[in-house]
């Protein structure tokens, strides 16, 4: 478990390390809305599955505010950004990196592609 903890923080870093803020261009996406989780994945433990209504969802607003909920609850609210850095899509949370993501219609995986980097999977609900 500890360990897990180390190798996530290490990518993170080693990720936010690589890339460079003047060389990211804004772009468009369809992110807009509330996205609920429904798989969380790239543990030691494999993938868990969320039964649909736990109130694990983020919303994100068209004012570039986001609102992350866990069990219904606020952790984390703040604004967002998106840019494109390289091959990858980079999403910002409060001028930080927060994490690459990938849309793929009504799926949205916020994660890294890493070797056993989180991952997590939502789906759209409005």
């Amino acid at each position: 478990m500890v360990m897990k903890k180390y190798l996530v923080i290490v990518f993170v870093l080693i990720f936010a390390a690589g890339c460079k803020k003047s060389g990211n261009t804004p772009i468009a996406t369809g992110l807009t809305g509330k996205w609920e989780l429904t798989q969380e994945g790239g543990f030691f433990a494999g993938p868990k599955t969320f039964a649909a209504g736990t109130g694990n969802t983020i919303q994100f607003n068209a004012d570039s505010t986001v609102i992350q909920y866990q069990n219904a609850l606020v952790v984390k609210q703040g604004n967002y950004s998106i840019a494109k850095n390289g091959t990858s899509t980079i999403l910002y949370y409060n001028h930080q990196v927060w994490d690459v993501f990938f849309l793929q219609g009504s799926t949205l995986i916020i994660g890294n592609s890493a070797a056993d980097g989180p991952s997590y999977i939502y789906t759209r609900i409005n």
